[in-house]
């Protein structure tokens, strides 16, 4: 008797279940390759999650208001920041005019984990309130003195800028 197999025989069925099997070996081997070009990224990223959810765990269990469904997001969170990461490294891969892509996408999300992670070690009280808030005003600091800069005015960190947009006649005289 006769034994008949989707995979053995070519047939329709092993034809479409090889393409398939072809398929998903050679994106799981981009995959692969992409992430571990760029490992530190999805480190960073992950250290960064952790630490936060450990302030916000401590802090929900000070105050009283632990609960597991929103601890459980720290999986959302960490999955859905490294396919972010993975989608910016592939289009940074394939387009060379897109450099830029993934500091400009990677970094605020550090930035904005970190904030948050500092907010609940200031409320747990790991780190000192004025601490934090020195902090705080250091990054509002240079975030003045970047926009500055983009914005066209090149501004040193002890010049102040003008209230009030200069006009070209000024500039020729002056």
């Amino acid at each position: 008797m006769k034994r008949y197999t989707y995979l053995g025989d070519n047939n329709y069925y092993g034809i479409v279940i090889k393409v398939l099997v072809g398929f998903i070996s050679a994106m799981l081997g981009y995959m692969q390759v992409i992430i571990l070009e760029n490992i530190d990224m999805f480190r960073a990223i992950s250290f960064v999650v952790f630490i936060d959810f450990i302030f916000g765990v401590i802090k929900a269990i000070k105050f009283g208001r632990f609960r597991v469904n929103r601890a459980m997001k720290i999986v959302y969170y960490l999955v859905s920041y490294w396919m972010i990461l993975f989608v910016v490294l592939s289009i940074e891969k394939s387009h060379s005019s897109a450099f830029w892509l993934s500091e400009a996408v990677f970094l605020p999300i550090i930035i904005f984990q970190l904030i948050s992670a500092l907010k609940n070690a200031s409320l747990i009280g790991a780190i000192p309130q004025g601490l934090l808030l020195k902090i705080l005003e250091s990054i509002d600091k240079h975030k003045e003195n970047i926009m500055n800069n983009v914005g066209g005015n090149n501004v040193t960190p002890d010049e102040t800028v003008p209230d009030k947009p200069i006009k070209n006649e000024e500039i020729i005289e002056g």
